[in-house]
């Protein structure tokens, strides 16, 4: 290895050593990884200029030692010069990848680094930081994709915007160039939400010609967002694509700008460049000038910011109009999400009331099952299309599939005879759902047919064989009826008729501030008449309403209201003024787990053992079982929403995105990222199934120490999202039982997903990961909690500073919202 890069990894190894003594021994400023890391960016740099197209990662020397690639990318030699389009005459927006790096460090340095000596270590020091962002920040861009169609010659767009096409990836690399080695200490995780009124949507059409929606065509197939898209609804979506004609300079897309919008390159030519702040020496300015690199450009069929049509997200590049013969076509956030949804609304609706409608064996459906065992079919009936002359089912294969005529027409026949016909709402193949018999025809579509169909091992894995429901329906939809009236008068008995009791907020005393939130702050009080302590949210009225978070409060006091559960935060009752909303809880004095979590991390043990997993995983699920049964989605289950009682058993809190889906699905954005499932990025409607893959977030991140799905690039974690389980590399610690429970809850058809097939949760508590482990002693809290939290004697003790007798300290203004509430609270919960 060079000289240069020996000092840097080992700065005892050289000879800047003063009174020839060994010196104390120091970390090296930069170590393998970090050298290998910025080696690759820039050979993809200098690709990118050699290269017709976008670089793969599979492209990358992975034999090489680190030290020849930057002796060589280093030398004089290889660098642009005026003859060959390089020279001091390049502008800084004109600068190539490998003349910007080759400036922001300065010309005349000599390679071997004689010049780093302690003197000017900090200058050295300032000089590899920055090309260690560089790099970082390129290599994740490249990483992101390859624009689409066509043959980018970038994958820069917006920060979430580079394209989804998929590359050859190694997964261990993925995993170790995406994960911030301060994972823990970056990730702040702020929960979305974007409800859109898609129903109130007027679409609204831009005419193009054929060879223009081919082109469109051509260029989002590829794109994950939309691989599961069938032709027909890919066309209605190129319908509300807009033209942008743009002049020569003009631009489209400016890095650090919040974008909406995805565009597809008809004609023309466009820049890509970057922003870096700072340059050390030489051509590349003074530390903290910002210098420009052009990255890359797109042509006619590339694509970019893809990710604006899931959610806002700076851009990472600006792109400009090279030429002037610059269109575009744009797709808005809004109209892609109101047209997808309405596409996916009407299409569950339909199958929903198809098969109301279908019989098998003389039996009903509708007679079999109940409206919520009809939902589940509903989301793992799919649909397909044959155009005509096609062969659907022949004449002796053997059967697997139920099927429905959406439209079209189906001939049937027998050999070579065709001996009738299935118009559209009837149905064939309905004995695939009894047993696997040899099909009797031959179905071959008359005409352009769409079919929806339901194959056995899906229906079995709902519902069990189809001939034990028909033996046993009445017993197992009134069981399954049952359950669900008997869980919601569970929840509402205990209110109904104890004595309450009216709370008023001088019947509390304030201590200590228990910690502070978007919307206001948490404090410790104690009943004066009782002496029992609780914790008083108060949210100021004014941001609540400034935010439009209406709806999400009065939800969390609704359903934390009505639900009486251990492992469920209760909101005993509220109260308010003309500047605060309050809620009085129970109090949690064991902190929230991710704390825990850190703390795990931050000791090197990376996360917790899968025994201690499995306790909180369990704790979450008794909590999704009282939810799930009164049809209430969570949506946003990460350890920080999991907090401590004083036995160190773990309380689901914060209700905000939680919602009851009576019927049907909903198709609201929400969620914190890491933990999103698939059908919420793809808007293709959801309801509590998205909980399932969030436990299998839950469990991997609290095992592993780092979230399955995280990326620095917002792009790469989309894509590994929509990948689900293959995406995943499973942590060789990891015992053969979690792996299995883990992939089964990253299954990325919801139908299928664990949880939501057949015997629903109780798959999940009877998996053989939690073979052995204690429900009922988790249920009565006698199981001795894995941690347990470091509770004073005096209790009141517990919090920051003491904050006298009034709640909040800052002002806000008045609100004139006054929502219903209740201040009563049972008398039982009032009393120590």
């Amino acid at each position: 290895m060079g000289s240069c890069l020996s000092f840097l990894l080992d700065p005892d190894n050289s000879d800047n050593t003063s009174g020839g003594s060994a010196s104390k021994p120091r970390s090296p400023l930069v170590n393998e990884n970090d050298t290998r890391r910025l080696t690759q960016a820039i050979d993809i740099m200098g690709n990118i200029h050699s290269k017709k197209g976008s670089p793969k990662k599979a492209d990358l020397p992975q034999d090489v030692p680190a030290a020849h690639h930057v002796a060589a990318v280093t030398s004089p030699s290889s660098l642009p010069t005026a003859a060959n389009g390089g020279g001091e005459d390049v502008a800084d927006d004109e600068q190539t990848p490998l003349q910007f790096i080759f400036n922001m460090t300065g010309q005349n340095k000599p390679l071997d680094a004689s010049d780093v000596t302690p003197s000017t270590l900090h200058e050295a020091t300032n000089e590899i930081r920055l090309i260690r962002k560089f790099a970082a920040d390129y290599l994740a861009a490249v990483e992101g994709g390859g624009g689409g169609g066509g043959g980018a010659s970038s994958g820069v767009g917006d920060s979430a915007g580079f394209s989804m096409e998929d590359q050859p990836q190694d997964k261990s690399d993925e995993s170790k160039d995406d994960v911030d080695d301060d994972y823990n200490d970056k990730n702040v995780r702020l929960a979305m939400y974007d409800k859109q009124d898609f129903a109130s949507f007027r679409k609204i059409s831009y005419e193009k010609s054929p060879e223009i929606r081919d082109l469109i065509y051509e260029a989002i197939r590829p794109n994950a967002l939309f691989e599961f898209d069938t032709k027909e609804e890919l066309l209605q979506i190129i319908d509300v694509f807009k033209p942008v004609m743009l002049t020569k300079g003009e631009c489209v897309v400016r890095q650090g700008e919040v974008g909406s919008e995805f565009y597809v390159v008809e004609s023309g030519t466009l820049s890509v460049h970057v922003s870096f702040r700072g340059g050390g020496g030489g051509g590349g300015g003074g530390m903290g000038e910002p210098s420009e690199v052009r990255v890359g450009t797109y042509t006619k069929g590339n694509t970019f910011g893809e990710l604006a049509l899931i959610f806002g997200s700076p851009r990472a590049a600006t792109i400009t109009a090279m030429t002037d013969d610059c269109k575009v076509w744009s797709l808005e956030r809004e109209a892609y999400r109101s047209v997808i949804s309405q596409i996916r609304y009407a299409q569950h609706m339909e199958k929903n009331a198809f098969l109301k409608s279908c019989v098998v064996s003389g039996h009903a459906f509708t007679d079999l099952f109940d409206e919520y065992m009809i939902e589940d079919l509903t989301i793992a009936t799919k649909v397909d299309v044959y155009e005509a002359g096609e062969v659907i089912l022949r004449q002796g294969e053997i059967g697997d599939t139920f099927y429905i005529v959406k439209s079209g027409r189906v001939d049937t026949y027998r050999k070579e005879e065709r001996v009738g016909s299935i118009d559209e709402k009837k149905t064939f193949g309905t004995t695939s759902l009894l047993k696997g018999d040899p099909n009797p025809y031959t179905y071959m579509a008359a005409n352009r047919v769409t079919l929806f169909y339901l194959t056995r091992r899906d229906f079995e894995a709902i519902m069990g064989r189809f001939q034990d429901v028909i033996d046993g329906n009445t017993v197992a939809r009134t069981i399954h009826t049952k359950e669900k009236d008997a869980s919601r008068r569970t929840f509402t008995t205990s209110m109904t008729h104890e004595e309450k009791f009216r709370c008023e907020l001088h019947d509390l005393e304030h201590f200590k501030l228990l910690g502070r939130g978007a919307f206001g702050k948490v404090t410790l009080v104690q009943a004066t008449r009782t002496k029992k302590v609780f914790a008083l949210k108060a949210q100021s009225k004014h941001t609540i309403v400034t935010k439009g978070q209406q709806e999400h409060v009065m939800n969390e006091l609704h359903i934390t209201s009505d639900i009486d559960h251990q492992n469920i935060v209760r909101i005993h009752c509220a109260m308010q003024d003309d500047k605060y909303l309050y809620f009085l809880l129970d109090l949690l004095p064991g902190g929230e787990l991710w704390s825990h979590l850190l703390k795990s991390t931050q000791k090197g043990m990376g996360g917790f053992s899968e025994d201690v997993t499995k306790f909180y995983a369990a704790s979450v699920l008794l909590a999704f079982e009282v939810l799930h049964q009164s049809l209430i989605a969570y949506r946003d289950l990460k350890p920080e929403n999991i907090v401590l009682n004083k036995k160190g058993y773990g309380v689901l809190v914060d209700f905000g995105l939680a919602k009851e889906i009576s019927g049907g699905q909903t198709y609201t954005f929400c969620g914190t990222p890491d933990y999103m499932a698939p059908e919420l990025i793809r808007r293709t409607g959801h309801n509590w199934a998205v909980d399932y893959w969030g436990l299998g977030v839950f469990i991997f991140e609290l095992t592993h120490g780092s979230a399955p799905f995280y990326a620095k690039n917002n792009q790469v974690r989309i894509r590994k999202i929509l990948k689900g389980f293959e995406s995943v590399k499973v942590p060789s610690t990891f015992s053969g039982g979690l792996s299995d429970l883990i992939s089964n809850l990253f299954t990325i058809d919801q139908s299928k997903r664990l949880g939501r097939t057949q015997n629903g949760i109780y798959a999940i508590k009877n998996h053989r990961w939690f073979a052995g482990f204690d429900w009922e002693g988790l249920s009565d809290q006698t199981l001795q909690a894995p941690i347990v939290p470091d509770i004073p004697s005096d209790i009141k003790s517990i919090g920051k500073l003491r904050i006298g007798s009034h709640l909040p300290d800052e002002d806000p203004p008045s609100s004139d919202w006054w929502p219903i509430i209740s201040s009563e609270l049972n008398v039982s919960d009032y009393a120590e």
